[in-house]
């Protein structure tokens, strides 16, 4: 849009605002990488940035055209920042931080790993009640009760509809014919960190109901983010499948051995592996196959409550 570059330079002051440009990406509801890029005056479409600004508290004429009084949609965003730093993940961030401890320091401590802790601390997901009290063993200052009172994310998740607790049974009448089952709704991170031995701190006991899928080790995970648009458009969900085979042209989720991981176009050539975007303004990556920890096919495509199979 032709205004991108005065809209960057305003998310640039807000991200200044915030100290944090992770936090300025979870209040705006994107991923980090499509904040970095909307930051750079790259990718923010005019339908986009009414939903920005509401997310973020401010007026979508300041943010758009940068009409209006500055200092009061910065004290705007800084109220919303403000009410945003209350609650569980903030407890323990402020618990961590007043030991002493890194990220790293308290995932050697805990045995968690810590982009699990990461994910956790900045509201990404729920914790289980294991993870929990290991945290407040290895943080003295942290009470149970500080992470489980659900002040960031409700506890209890409506199953009327696609959404279910993970482990429930569906509620959904079904064609004759059609079986399906509830799989885990991941992060990005967790879904580069799932294996045939679910930890019960890998996921935030939300699922996603996946018609036809009978793979007990299927996932699911929310686009965030445009380098797979349009096919794959941000909040759309899909399912992988760990037990079927992954052909070259296949989108997957990709994890490499340096715990990066991807939503791409998978294509293998003799021992290079290549990571192609479906939008055209991201560049293909390339891995040598040794580099690849782990490659999941992607199944299931679910858009607006439509589901795509696509094998």
């Amino acid at each position: 849009m032709k205004d991108s570059a005065t809209i960057a330079t305003r998310l640039k002051r807000l991200i200044d605002e915030a100290r944090s440009q992770k936090e300025v990406a979870r209040m705006a509801g994107v991923s980090d990488g499509t904040l970095i890029n909307w930051a750079r005056g790259l990718g923010l479409r005019e339908s986009k940035v009414r939903e920005v600004a509401r997310n973020l508290g401010i007026s979508v004429e300041w943010l758009r055209d940068g009409a209006g009084d500055e200092d009061a949609e910065l004290a705007a965003f800084r109220a919303r920042l403000s009410a945003r730093g209350t609650g569980s993940r903030r407890a323990l961030q402020f618990a961590r931080e007043r030991a002493g401890l890194s990220l790293r320091d308290l995932a050697r401590l805990t045995g968690y790993q810590a982009a699990i802790l990461e994910q956790l601390e900045n509201g990404s997901i729920r914790a289980s009640e294991k993870l929990i009290e290991t945290l407040c063993h290895a943080l003295p200052s942290l009470a149970k009760e500080d992470l489980m009172e659900g002040s960031d994310y409700p506890m209890i998740v409506s199953e009327s509809g696609p959404h279910a607790t993970h482990g429930a049974k569906p509620h959904m009448n079904l064609p004759p014919g059609v079986t399906g089952r509830n799989v885990p709704l991941l992060s990005m991170a967790q879904a580069g960190q799932w294996g045939a031995d679910h930890s019960d701190a890998l996921y935030d006991y939300t699922a996603i109901f996946a018609p036809n899928v009978d793979d007990h080790r299927a996932f699911a995970i929310k686009i965030s983010g445009n380098s797979m648009e349009p096919a794959l458009n941000e909040g759309d969900f899909v399912i992988c499948s760990p037990e079927q085979p992954l052909h070259n042209g296949e989108a997957a989720v990709v994890r490499t051995r340096s715990e990066q991981v991807f939503i791409k176009y998978w294509e293998k050539r003799g021992d290079r592996i290549i990571l192609s975007s479906a939008n055209d303004d991201y560049k293909p990556l390339e891995f040598p196959v040794s580099e690849i920890a782990g490659a999941w096919p992607v199944v299931q495509h679910i858009s607006s409550g439509k589901v795509k199979r696509q094998h």
